[in-house]
């Protein structure tokens, strides 16, 4: 790419605070993928990579991957192969969003990571990307980010109630109430929080507590309306160095409790551990969008921990 369109990319003069180094964007281009700052790209670019790469998982979810609980149980990576990728693909945003923050080198970064964690979910919302906006806030909200006290008292009140807005849209209250709106007006394109429809599928009373036409018709109207979502195209240019970085960190789903233990005592590091922190930590599995739902109730995503 030429070195005339890196203002499309990084705006070389701007007094944006999370352009910390303002580099050229052919020098960031030569930068490892995990070398890569945060916070020297714009938050616009970043929030345009994740949603192509969202979308394109997203749109290879076929109907069958959704009967009976098939992205669940040992054989989902063989039933349920997209749903499992697109998982994935969740895990890893919010897991990227949390380690960057907790291995800011100094508290005054640390904040501005965090400031430019919650500009990155505004800009995926505005590119209607739910799932991207619900990933990156799960990660804000894990128990190693959410019990850094005094991280959050820094940050300023504009990120904040950017940050208290977009959890509202998101909120499980009133299952989904506020979202489901969102989604029932909104026009393409679009990403929806997938976590919620998987949650709904769930919910579905099958034979014999309700009759296999019952449950088909109302199987069908999720899925449907899924497959609308799935139209949905975006014009973004790819950049390559970009998707490298957010592709960097590749893990197991065995792996994920053992980072979110790490992750936690990196956060004990930070902030030691007072009277009023959280004392049990969920899992990273347990917490996700992708999670079983319990029979009778909806994954609890954004709640604070310990509350």
């Amino acid at each position: 790419m030429a070195e005339a369109a890196s203002s499309d990319y990084l705006r070389a003069t701007s007094n944006d605070p999370f352009l910390v180094d303002e580099p050229a964007f052919h020098q960031l281009a030569d930068v490892e993928p995990k070398a890569l700052d945060v916070q020297s790209v714009d938050a616009y670019i970043i929030a345009n990579q994740i949603t192509l790469l969202d979308l394109s998982v997203f749109k290879r979810i076929r109907p069958e991957e959704l009967v009976n609980g098939a992205w669940i149980g040992k054989e989902k990576a063989e039933k349920a192969p997209n749903v499992v990728e697109f998982t994935r693909r969740f895990n890893q945003i919010s897991l990227w969003a949390t380690r960057e923050i907790l291995h800011a080198p100094s508290a005054a970064l640390r904040v501005a990571r965090l400031e430019c964690f919650i500009k990155i979910a505004k800009k995926l919302y505005e590119h209607n990307n739910l799932n991207g906006v619900v990933a990156v806030l799960s990660g804000l909200q894990s128990a190693p980010i959410h019990r850094l006290t005094q991280t959050w008292k820094a940050v300023t009140d504009k990120y904040t109630q950017r940050f208290e807005k977009l959890q509202r849209l998101v909120s499980e209250s009133e299952n989904y109430k506020a979202m489901r709106e969102h989604l029932a007006t909104t026009r393409l394109p679009c990403i929806p929080y997938l976590g919620m429809f998987l949650a709904d599928l769930m919910h579905i009373p099958q034979p014999p507590r309700s009759s296999a036409a019952d449950y088909q018709r109302r199987f069908s109207a999720i899925v449907d309306d899924l497959i609308r979502f799935q139209q949905s195209e975006y014009t973004f240019d790819v950049v390559g160095f970009i998707r490298e970085y957010l592709l960097a960190d590749r893990f197991s789903e065995e792996t994920l409790k053992q980072l979110e233990k790490d992750n936690y005592a990196l956060s004990l590091q930070i902030e030691p551990k007072g009277a009023d922190d959280p004392a049990m930590i969920a899992s990273v599995v347990e917490r996700l969008a992708i999670a079983t739902p319990k029979k009778g109730s909806f994954p609890t995503r954004l709640r604070p921990q310990g509350q």
